[in-house]
């Protein structure tokens, strides 16, 4: 019989792997909500979270949006030009530099996304009511603590592929 030896973090461990694990479940069932809520509009999750992203930040680059719905670039331009062709959003040029684009709500499509809006945020809500402002405030605290730990290991790996990868190559090309 093999004995399992735990370590002073081994709690640690366990209570953050169960963190990790309720989130994505906690996720997955709002994502379920959210999605048979705003079946009938047509749109996948992905175009309806773009949806949701723009609405708080107004108008916002690819590079932006991949940032805030945690995906490539390449994903986002995906995602807005079906939007695009479906006249919810539209790619804006202009200012200093013409190759900035940026990604807005058609003026057409104002009514439909507030309603979409509404709905996202009311799944939020009616998930959330029964946890008292307080604890979500200091839930959400300590999930920005846990993400900023993460991007931090993050850029340390980075930093020392880029350093190994400098110091392999002599001349610095």
């Amino acid at each position: 019989m093999q004995t399992i030896i735990k370590t002073a973090g081994a709690d640690r461990i366990e209570l953050g792997f169960k963190a990790a694990l309720l989130i994505r479940e906690i996720n997955a069932r709002l994502t379920a909500v959210i999605a048979a809520e705003l079946a009938d509009t047509g749109l996948t999750l992905p175009q309806i979270t773009l949806i949701k992203a723009l609405a708080h930040g107004k108008e916002l680059t690819i590079t932006e949006l991949a940032r805030e719905l945690s995906t490539g670039k390449p994903t986002v331009v995906g995602i807005v030009d079906r939007l695009e062709r479906a006249g919810l959003v539209e790619r804006l040029r202009g200012g200093e530099d013409r190759r900035k684009v940026r990604i807005a709500f058609s003026p057409d499509a104002r009514e439909r996304v507030l309603a979409i809006k509404a709905t996202v945020d009311g799944s939020f809500s009616k998930a959330f009511e029964s946890v008292p402002a307080q604890e979500l405030a200091a839930f959400d605290a300590s999930l920005e603590k846990v993400l900023a730990t993460l991007e931090g290991v993050g850029a340390s790996k980075e930093k020392r592929a880029a350093a190994d990868a400098a110091a392999s190559d002599p001349k610095g090309d």
